[in-house]
């Protein structure tokens, strides 16, 4: 009986769960200046939220927000701050 408990926890998985890979983060909460850099690459845009994320196994922070014509942009930031990719 032992044995099928046992097993049945290794089956179901018993560990700790994996962290998110996906945080949404406060605008409030970002690093210093990582706001103001995202409104400097693209000035049109209203910057509503942000996550952090892994990318290959790294930190990065993406900033969203929409432009007046509805279109969504994004500026992500590695974990220096350092603007990484504007979309």
């Amino acid at each position: 009986m032992r044995y099928l408990i046992c097993l049945s926890f290794l089956l179901c998985g018993c560990g700790a769960q994996p962290a998110p890979t996906n945080v949404n983060v406060p605008l409030a909460e970002l690093a210093p200046g990582m706001l103001d850099a995202a409104k400097k690459k693209l000035p049109d845009v209203t910057f509503d939220s942000a996550r952090k994320k892994k990318v290959k196994g790294e930190e990065v922070f993406e900033i969203r927000g929409k432009q007046p014509n509805g279109k969504i942009r994004e500026v992500e930031f590695n974990s220096a701050g350092v603007v990484i990719e504007v979309e």
